[in-house]
């Protein structure tokens, strides 16, 4: 049992029979025209793109378009059951925004990887600095 069964009672898988060199939980914030709703989720990464789930998004690391971060305070949604001391209880988080083509649109996406910010990032840019490199 893995961090997310423990955290959400339920593991969300992706399809098919190809297997993500790793994955973990993720907060998608926004950002997509097609799915405004921020949801807890979970993130795959492949050889050539990573996947949202259960928003079943596939974006191609040669698709990107630019990677970058945002510092901002944020107060979670679920503290405000706790009234003045939830609305005052903030932390730092560092935002990850990927902007990449679609095929149809450009889109901006929001990620909060929380403690895994550096790493997933990371991961990312060279990702799609590979596929920068190969198409030179």
């Amino acid at each position: 049992m893995n961090l997310w069964d423990k955290v959400f009672g339920h593991q969300i898988k992706p399809e098919g029979a190809e297997k993500p060199f790793d994955h973990g939980p993720v907060f998608y914030v926004g950002g997509h025209k097609a799915y405004p709703k921020s949801t807890h989720s979970q993130i795959y990464f492949y050889e050539d793109r990573f996947e949202l789930l259960p928003y079943k998004l596939k974006i191609y690391y040669k698709s990107n378009k630019n990677i970058d971060n945002s510092r901002e305070r944020k107060r979670h949604e679920d503290w405000s059951d706790l009234g003045l001391i939830g609305l005052l209880w903030k932390k730092d988080a560092v935002y990850t925004l990927i902007e990449y083509n679609d095929g149809i649109d450009i889109q901006k996406i929001i990620l909060d990887f929380n403690k895994n910010a550096n790493y997933a990032q990371g991961l990312i840019y060279k990702k799609m600095l590979e596929f920068r490199n190969k198409e030179k």
